[in-house]
């Protein structure tokens, strides 16, 4: 890594959300698996402002339907 690199790095970073291009997405089976593990966290907010909080993931469901069964979910507290 060179000083210019980082430099150019801390003056303009790269933007927190971009668009991903087409394909770049990860494979379904491994966006379930980062969920599952919690990789993205447990506490979240709507566009709205309210507070969401995962409480218990649920079980993983390998059938059809939803990807996940028995999920516990806080919205506000409640």
């Amino acid at each position: 890594m060179t000083y210019g690199f980082l430099l150019e790095t801390v003056w303009h970073p790269p933007l927190a959300f971009e668009e991903a291009p087409a394909g770049a997405l990860p494979p379904e089976l491994e966006l379930q698996a980062l969920w599952f593990s919690g990789a993205f966290g447990r506490d979240f907010r709507t566009t709205s402002g309210k507070s969401v909080r995962i409480v218990q993931f649920g079980g993983w469901n390998r059938g059809a339907g939803p990807d996940f069964i028995h999920t516990a979910v806080e919205i506000d507290g409640e």
